[in-house]
């Protein structure tokens, strides 16, 4: 699961990735294509700003991380993070199962 913001983040990091010539375009598209396929279950970050901007508060994080901390507490799941600075600072702070990646 994640946010609706998935969509555009992944084609801008994907174009990022053909401009500096570290996938061709062609290759570019096809990535693409096959993640448009991907059932990836999306939800409205604008449902999520109310409890994103409480969290960010509380915690002194950025809206936009506290945007996918967020939608882990609607959908009742544990939220991993491989951003350690994220994670040092909710993870005595904020009232969520938070889960270091490494730890898996």
């Amino acid at each position: 699961m994640a946010l609706d913001l998935i969509w555009a983040e992944f084609g801008s990091t994907l174009r990022k990735k053909a401009r500096l010539k570290e996938v061709t375009i062609q290759e570019a598209e096809g990535i693409l294509k096959d993640f448009m396929r991907f059932p990836l279950q999306t939800y409205s970050s604008k449902l999520l700003l109310n409890s994103a901007w409480q969290l960010a508060n509380d915690s002194g994080t950025t809206f936009y991380d506290s945007l996918y901390l967020a939608l882990a507490n609607s959908r009742g799941c544990s939220f991993v993070t491989a951003d350690k600075k994220f994670y040092e600072s909710i993870v005595e702070t904020v009232d969520s199962k938070i889960i270091w990646i490494e730890d898996l």
